[in-house]
């Protein structure tokens, strides 16, 4: 049983370590975050629900319909969904279509910017929520 969690646990590291630009944010600590919600009961039926189950709208049906400011932080090295990928493109092109959208670029940060790169998504998204709402 001990080979298992730590075999997951490694496995879950390498996962992380494949997603982050920036190694150094894949620690302990963030890699128990998400793998303790595997340990609750329920964990696997909410998993495979997930996989299987209907994928729900699309950015491209919804993002119209969306009003307020949206601010879209986006990791140049994201290996899922890469900005010249179709969602990508789709996020690059929304600026010049919707004027309540602005995207930023942030560079050498991989596919979850807040915890790959959070002093960065803090230096874009603090002074962008300060204009925007007149904090």
């Amino acid at each position: 049983m001990m080979c298992i969690h730590w075999c997951f646990r490694e496995t879950l590291r390498n996962i992380l370590l494949s997603i982050y630009a920036n190694k150094e944010s894949v620690d302990e600590t963030l890699v128990e975050i998400i793998r303790e919600p595997a340990n609750e009961e329920g964990a696997l039926d909410a998993f495979v629900s997930i996989v299987t189950g209907p994928p729900g709208p699309n950015p491209v049906q919804l993002m119209p319909s969306i009003s307020i400011p949206v601010l879209v932080l986006w990791g140049d090295e994201d290996p899922f969904t890469p900005l010249d990928g179709p969602v990508g493109k789709y996020f690059s092109s929304l600026p010049s279509k919707l004027s309540n959208v602005k995207l930023i670029v942030l560079e050498g940060v991989g596919h979850c910017p807040h915890d790959d790169r959070p002093e960065l998504v803090h230096e874009k998204l603090l002074p962008w929520l300060a204009e925007t709402f007149n904090f």
